[in-house]
């Protein structure tokens, strides 16, 4: 009985913000004339031994294993060949594969697509087939002007024979029915003397999981950008069904509708355009201009590495309040290529208040009032405080006292103080009232000046304000 099988498509649209300059993409509409096909809809040169590679403009791809000769009577191929069949009929059943000799052209979608990833049918796609015999490259895309590039990705598709073989089997391949079970299709990047170079990406053809087997029919959007700058491609195949020496069982068949790629570039640019916000007292924000040759960044405080991103954008944490901070971003591309350092600096904020000065004192003559208190504490620094009189600010002092001249003799004033930091955060305000030219017999109060006889302490109410109530010195409580 035939599994249940899951349709999925994955990546279907791969949304990047490139120029049409930038990219170059695989236009195989172009190339019908040049690429003609029989009444099965196949290349008609596709058993010709002679034809070694594909052109299309950008993109080159190998036809024949290594370029090895077969009469033109074989019924044996390697490589890509050009197709518009779009048969996606089942010509194989679990005992026999035979029919599949003379069906091998088509592709489970129904035709080849447009750059949206929309089938159409009799649309030109490539029918690939790997040799499985371990020779390499069988399987080969090379960019025509021989320079190298950086792959974006390919549009894949199941092949009817692989696609038949996991779901039901054939004259070689089993069905899938193990959670072990897979059919893999594997590119790796090449240099200009065609060795392996970069990060290989392997992509799910078919798999088995939970009990399903998971195998798509649709077009499906492969990302090569891990590959880095490449002078080409070369593809592998793998499956859970193989009988050892020989090679998998599962048919080594995929199909490739579309291909883009990035233009050469001699080098990594700096990131662009990085700024910094300081988010609260502990964290900092980093963002920059996104390069689109950047598999990831590397980021650095106070030129030690810390971490690595692939977004363009970083926070840091765990940092001190309203403290500057010197920040490095720096690109790497998927090779390992290094960019240089973009610099920046950057300050986290202040979003604590100073406490309140403490013990407010005054002492007052006719026409002045001396105002002292105790230091105010802060977690980064009191920088200043500000005086008040009669509810307007009379001064900013750095200093714990201050003078307060020009009074009337014999008037009642309000005085307050408050403490600032360098963030501009305030403390709640202490005051007291005094009225001047008014005598007491309570000693005076020392602000560290030598006063005169005629200097006395002021009689009046001394008290903290807090949450819109007033409180005395001794804890009774006032009003205003």
């Amino acid at each position: 009985m035939m599994k249940r099988t899951i349709f999925f498509l994955c990546g279907l649209l791969m949304v990047m913000n490139l120029s049409a300059t930038d990219t170059i993409r695989l236009n195989m509409q172009a190339f019908m004339e040049d690429y003609p096909v029989d009444a099965d809809g196949k290349w008609v040169e596709t058993l010709n031994g002679g034809i070694t590679q594909l052109d299309f403009e950008s993109f080159s791809f190998s036809h024949l294993i290594n370029g090895k000769s077969q009469t033109d009577n074989s019924r044996h191929w390697d490589g890509f060949t050009f197709c518009t069949s779009g048969d996606n009929n089942n010509y194989g059943s679990s005992f026999s594969s035979e029919l599949w000799i003379d069906h091998q052209w088509g592709c489970m979608a129904g035709g080849g697509i447009d750059s949206t990833g929309a089938v159409k049918k009799g649309a030109p796609y490539l029918v690939a087939y790997w040799s499985n015999l371990g020779e390499l490259p069988s399987l080969s895309m090379t960019f025509s002007d021989g320079d190298s590039h950086r792959p974006l990705g390919i549009w894949v598709c199941n092949h009817p024979w692989a696609y038949y073989g996991v779901l039901q089997g054939d004259g070689f391949a089993h069905p899938f029915s193990s959670e072990d079970d897979y059919f893999t299709l594997t590119a790796h990047g090449m240099d200009a003397e065609g060795r392996e170079v970069g990060q290989p990406v392997t992509f799910t053809l078919a798999s088995f999981e939970d009990g399903v087997t998971m195998v798509s029919e649709q077009w499906q959007w492969m990302d090569l950008r891990t590959l880095g700058q490449v002078h080409g491609v070369y593809f592998t195949m793998a499956s859970s069904d193989n009988s050892g020496d020989l090679g998998m069982n599962t048919a080594s068949f995929f199909c490739l509708g579309g291909a883009e790629a990035l233009e050469h570039i001699d080098e990594l640019e700096r990131p662009s355009g990085l700024q910094t916000k300081g988010l609260d007292e502990n964290r900092l924000e980093l963002k920059w201009e996104t390069d689109r040759f950047a598999a990831y960044y590397r980021v650095f405080l106070e030129g030690e590495l810390i971490d690595s991103t692939e977004t363009n954008s970083y926070i840091f944490t765990g940092l001190n309040a309203y403290t500057e901070y010197a920040v490095q971003v720096q690109g790497v591309s998927a090779l390992g290529e290094s960019s240089d350092f973009a610099y920046a600096t950057g300050r986290t904020l202040d979003c604590t208040a100073p406490s309140a000065p403490a013990n407010l004192r005054v002492q007052t003559d006719d026409h002045s009032a001396i105002l002292t208190w105790d230091e105010a504490s802060d977690n980064v620094g009191v920088t200043r405080y500000v005086v008040y009189v009669n509810g307007t600010r009379e001064a900013r002092p750095k200093k714990t006292t201050y003078t307060v001249t020009g009074l009337g003799k014999g008037e009642t004033y309000r005085f307050e103080v408050e403490a600032m930091d360098a963030s501009g955060n305030v403390s709640e305000r202490v005051a007291v009232t005094a009225t001047t030219g008014i005598t007491t017999d309570n000693p005076s109060i020392s602000d560290g000046r030598n006063s005169s006889a005629s200097k006395t302490m002021i009689q009046g109410t001394v008290y903290v304000q807090k949450n819109g109530q007033s409180y005395t010195l001794n804890g009774q409580k006032t009003t205003n």
